[in-house]
C-alpha cells in the first residue's frame, strides 16, 4: 500500500494484500492521492475507520483505467463517519474513468459500491457490481454533497 500520494503513481501498479487501519484514509492501493493513478489495481481487503476504499481511501486526483477486487469496510460507529466505497471511500475533487470495483463495501456511513461519499468530481464510464451495506447510500453514484 502506498501512504500518501501527491504525484504521478507509476502505471499499472498491483496490490495484493490486504490493509487495515486504525484512523482515517485506508486503501488497498493507496491511503491518499492528489496525484494521477492509471492501469493499476488492489485486490486485497481495506478496513479503517473513516475514508476507506478497495483503491483508494480519499481522492483528490485523476484515476483511470484501473480497478479492485477486494473488499472496503469503514468500522466507525457513528453514521456520520465518512466514506467506504468499492473504488474510492471519499471523493473530493477530481475524476474516475473507465474503472470499476467489484468488491463489497460495508459501513456505518456513506457506502457506495463505486464512491462512498463524494464532493466534487467526475466519474465517466465506470461502474460497480459489489454489494454496498450501509447507514446510507454513497454513490452508486449516489450521495454527493452539494
Amino acid at each position: 500500500m502506498i501512504w500518501m500520494g501527491t504525484g504521478w503513481f507509476p502505471p499499472m501498479l498491483t496490490a495484493m494484500l490486504s490493509v487495515s487501519g486504525s484512523d482515517i484514509y485506508v486503501g488497498g492501493l493507496a491511503g491518499f492521492s492528489m496525484g494521477a493513478i492509471s492501469g493499476s489495481h488492489a485486490t486485497g481487503k481495506a478496513t479503517g475507520v473513516i475514508m476507506v476504499g478497495g483503491l483508494v481511501g480519499s481522492n483528490w486526483g485523476a484515476i483511470s483505467g484501473s480497478y479492485a477486487t477486494g473488499s472496503a469496510a469503514i468500522t466507525g460507529s457513528d453514521p456520520g463517519d465518512g466514506g467506504v466505497g468499492g473504488l474510492v471511500g471519499h471523493m473530493e475533487s477530481g475524476a474516475i474513468s473507465s474503472s470499476y470495483a467489484t468488491g463489497s463495501a460495508t459501513g456505518n456511513g456513506a457506502v457506495g459500491g463505486l464512491v462512498g461519499l463524494g464532493s466534487r468530481g467526475a466519474i465517466v464510464a465506470s461502474y460497480a457490481t459489489g454489494s454496498a451495506t450501509g447507514s446510507y447510500d454513497g454513490m452508486d453514484v449516489g450521495a454527493q454533497r452539494r
